[in-house]
């Protein structure tokens, strides 16, 4: 799996992929929600597929002594890869954003943030990849090519879905992220429980998105 996951490195990332993955620092800006840019990153993986079917990574891939459901394995892996280092390269933008910026804003303003950098903000994350895995994965490799639109667009704008619901509950309880933000003991608590409950979701519903990719690639015919 080592060397599969080197492989999906070397020849199935993309400029554009790593560019889209970068703009997870834009979580910098103060007035937004920290959770937008992570939209961002789930366009950056879509990149990837496109990419990799003109290159004809499937068929070389196939001709490599891996078995078939290693295949969907490792760009799973791959996937969440690239999905943890768009979270760990934006932890410095976020430090800069919070103990930098948001305090040389007037009151207002740093109140108009429905969601600030925070544990809690990664459990989120983690909970809009984890929807884009469960319908994106299973639907691509029943078909893998680079013009399963579909598939693409409806996992993506799930995603954004679940995002905008998030970002509209704490814009309607703006009290939620005073809560979050405070040092408290209880929200500390709260934001660990939801970080933690984000990572767990997303790694189950991870190996839910794996089997059903693997049955659909398992019955195709090379």
């Amino acid at each position: 799996m080592k060397q599969l996951l080197y492989k999906e490195y070397r020849l199935c990332l993309s400029v554009q992929a790593v560019v889209f993955l970068s703009l997870s620092l834009l979580i910098v800006i103060p007035t937004w929600s920290a959770l937008i840019p992570f939209i961002y990153s789930i366009i950056g993986i879509l990149t990837i597929f496109p990419w990799a079917y003109a290159n004809r990574d499937m068929e070389f891939t196939a001709n490599l002594p891996v078995s078939k459901e290693n295949v969907v394995k490792g760009r799973i892996y791959f996937v969440a890869s690239l999905e943890l280092l768009s979270m760990v390269w934006s932890i410095p933008f976020g430090c800069l954003r919070q103990f930098v910026l948001v305090p040389m804003l007037p009151a207002e303003a740093q109140a108009a943030s429905a969601l600030s950098f925070n544990f809690a903000l990664y459990g989120f994350v983690f909970l809009s990849f984890a929807v884009f895995h469960l319908i994106f994965f299973p639907w691509y490799y029943r078909k893998p090519s680079g013009k399963n639109i579909a598939c693409q667009l409806v996992s993506t704008f799930s995603a954004m879905v679940v995002s905008a619901i998030i970002v509209a509950l704490f814009t309607a309880f703006p009290s939620w992220s005073t809560f979050l933000d405070s040092c408290s003991t209880s929200a500390l608590l709260t934001q660990l429980a939801i970080l933690f409950g984000g990572l767990i979701l997303w790694v189950f519903a991870s190996w839910i998105a794996y089997r059903g990719a693997r049955r659909h690639f398992l019955a195709l015919n090379l």
